[in-house]
């Protein structure tokens, strides 16, 4: 994508030994078995070569995701955690506020709670984390996606940036990415996807399930989030809880409900 000269480059600049992959554009190639969105072959690229640290880019380059040197995805909340933590330790982090999305996991915003950080969600969205930091002056704010905004040096998403902010606080540490990243255990999470008619009312179709569902959410730090899809004309669910038994049975009973709609 936009990034296959560029990012290589920087990092090189900068003094890593730097293992490229997918930097051959054709014009048709983008994202093809690569990015942040198939980053397997990225992590067996980091394996075989024995990497620090291996760095998928999505397209437009405004998202990254990180594999560690054990070859475990490092997503955009864990992200979040790593700089706000170093932010937080340095005293540079404004406000002491993370700016998230109803799609951040629930584990993430206990941790930053118990190290003083507030999280702040918006709706899913890199526009709608901009919007609420720049309307507030937070400087930090990103998507379990890999958009990671760093408003004290860019306006927008930037997986180059933050990529190099991990990589600056690797060094500064002296720390591996694997112990950098292992300060809170993700609650499962499971996304499903539910296809309607065209001519299907999403939103009160949606009010109506949202009803019905409150009584899955009483135990287990248990989250249900049903939305319609900003590109195609589907349902999103996304259940979440701190066991995997709940979190998939909450999934099912939500397709259940919705289907009676239907």
């Amino acid at each position: 994508g936009a990034a296959y000269k560029v990012a290589p480059k920087i990092l090189w600049e900068l003094g890593a030994e730097v293992i490229s992959m997918n930097i051959d554009p054709d014009g048709t190639n983008e994202n093809k078995d690569s990015g942040t969105t198939y980053p397997y072959n990225l992590i067996k690229k980091v394996k075989e070569e024995k990497a620090d640290i291996g760095i998928a880019l999505d397209g437009d380059a405004d998202r990254c995701i990180l594999v560690d040197e054990n070859g475990n995805l490092i997503n955009g909340d864990k992200i979040l955690a790593i700089i706000a933590t170093h932010w937080k330790e340095n005293d540079t982090l404004d406000n002491n506020t993370v700016v998230g999305t109803i799609m951040t996991n629930k584990a993430l915003e206990n941790y930053l709670l118990e190290n003083n950080i507030k999280l702040i969600r918006t709706k899913v969205g890199d526009r709608n984390i901009i919007k609420e930091m720049k309307s507030k002056e937070f400087i930090i704010g990103g998507e379990p996606s890999g958009h990671i905004i760093l408003n004290n040096h860019s306006s927008t998403g930037d997986g180059i940036l933050a990529s190099l902010e991990v990589l600056g606080i690797m060094k500064t540490k002296k720390r591996k990415l694997s112990k950098l990243s292992n300060i809170y255990r993700p609650f499962p999470q499971i996304i499903e996807n539910y296809p309607l008619k065209k001519n299907q009312d999403l939103e009160r179709l949606i009010n109506k399930v949202e009803k019905k569902i409150k009584r899955l959410l009483n135990y287990n730090q248990a989250r249900l989030i049903i939305r319609k899809s900003g590109t195609e004309n589907k349902i999103r669910i996304m259940s979440e809880a701190n066991n995997i038994e709940t979190t998939k049975y909450n999934v099912q009973e939500t397709l259940k409900i919705i289907k009676e709609f239907i």
